[in-house]
Parts: structure tokens; sequence; C-alpha cells
């Protein structure tokens, strides 16, 4: 008798055991969401990546102190205004990093219910 409730005691603790820790998919898919999360806010206006093309950021402000005022690389010019956050080429990157940013977190809860 006692050894048939121990031996019951020791899988109903193993099976709780089970579905109480996460499986490896779970894990890699919080992991994979993080990583997306954090590139996708890297390539954001305002992260690492993207504050480096800005007016004052290392590349933008590059361009616009060596080009003349009114030259199409300039940060207003037909050609520089593209790469703002809000220009055609910038509003892309920004929309596709925010999306980036959004299946991360999605991945994340996916991985957490």
């Amino acid at each position: 008798m006692l050894r048939n409730f121990s031996q019951r005691t020791v899988a109903r603790v193993q099976y709780q055991r089970c579905f109480a820790e996460k499986t490896v998919v779970e894990k890699v898919q919080e992991k994979a969401g993080q990583a997306m999360e954090k590139v996708g806010k890297m390539f954001e206006s305002d992260g690492k990546v993207g504050e480096k093309f800005e007016k004052d950021g290392k590349v933008g402000g590059k361009i616009d102190k060596e080009t003349s005022p009114n030259s199409k690389l300039d940060s207003e010019g037909s050609v520089g205004s593209k790469f703002k956050s809000d220009g055609e080429v910038g509003g892309k990157v920004e929309e596709a990093a925010q999306e980036v940013e959004r299946k991360g977190q999605n991945l994340k809860k996916k991985a957490q219910s």
C-alpha cells in the first residue's frame, strides 16, 4: 500500500513538473522574440543604428556638414529628405523596424502562453 502511494505521488509530481517547465521550443521562441524585438528597436529612428542617420547623427551630421545648405544631399534636399524617418526610404526602414519589433513581442507572448 505504501509503495503504491509513493509511486502515484512521484508520478503526479513528475507530471506537474513536466507542464510547469517551459519546453525547449517555448524557450527558443522567447529568446528569438527578444532578439527580434531588440533588432527592431535598433533600426528605429531613435535606436542605435537609426539615430546615426538623423541630422545630428554620425552619418546624417557628416553629410549635412560636408554639403552646401541647398544641396540635394542636405537633410531638406531632394535626396536627403528621403532618408528622414518620415521620408520614402527612412519611412520604410522605420515601418520595417516596428514590424520586426511587433513580431518579436508576439513571439514572446506566444512562448509565455
